[in-house]
């Protein structure tokens, strides 16, 4: 940002006094955006210099509002709104399509803004999601007929649990999913809500200090739901 601010005096640019207080909270978009508005002020082996520079700045935002949006998303979801609510501003239209943007921005906030562009990452990462999609159909074949029994078993059992309004939600969905005629896609879609309904039933006890069920069966039929989605989960470790 002081080589961007040290390029507009140096070419003795008319309007270098506009430049943004780069001590200033926020500065960095206003530099970029200084920057891309007067870089024909500058001679041009200078403009390539601001160009690459403006780059370097732009995946530093990037970085920034993956995080933001992340803590949006977490903060929303804590605050009791639902993932359709917090999907909306994005334009997202279903819970799942939300959970996942969610699951993305922890993976761009840990390896960096860039690091998912890099060539070799890409192809790990396409490499990792086509083993990991052959991981999920073999799963959900080889336990479907369990993961139905289980979650009608929980659905039948809802009365009985802690839940929140998210958690309802998901139980509603997987209960109108099992009344669906079956497909490959179907079966896919039950285990998801049902690692969903269990994932917000627990965080439902967490916040609220209080038994996960009111009934020996739905006891059972949460314990059956965990096994079943911890199983999912350690699919593919060795």
């Amino acid at each position: 940002m002081a080589r961007f601010e040290q390029r507009h005096h140096t070419a003795d640019n008319p309007r270098r006094d506009e430049f943004p207080d780069i001590e200033a909270p926020g500065s960095v978009l206003a530099v970029v955006l200084f920057g891309r508005n007067h870089r024909r002020s500058l001679p041009r082996l200078a403009q390539r210099a601001e160009a690459l520079d403006r780059l370097v700045l732009i995946q530093q935002l990037r970085c920034l509002l993956d995080r933001e949006e992340l803590v949006a998303l977490q903060d929303g979801s804590e605050a009791g709104a639902t993932w359709r609510q917090l999907g909306d501003p994005l334009g997202i239209t279903t819970k799942n399509g939300t959970v996942q943007r969610l699951q993305r921005l922890r993976v761009a906030v840990e390896l960096g803004p860039s690091a998912l562009r890099a060539p070799h990452v890409l192809r790990a990462h396409e490499k990792g999601e086509a083993e990991d999609e052959d991981s999920r159909s073999g799963w959900v074949q080889s336990h479907y007929e369990q993961v139905r029994r289980a979650s009608a078993e929980l659905v039948l059992r809802r009365e009985a649990l802690i839940t929140d309004g998210e958690a309802i939600e998901w139980l509603n969905d997987l209960a109108e999913l099992l009344d669906e005629p079956v497909s490959p896609t179907r079966e896919a879609s039950i285990i998801t809500h049902l690692r969903f309904a269990v994932e917000e039933i627990d965080r439902a006890y967490d916040e609220k200090g209080e038994a996960p069920t009111r009934s020996l069966e739905a006891s059972a039929a949460l314990k059956a739901a965990r096994d079943l989605v911890g199983s999912y989960r350690r699919r593919n470790t060795p």
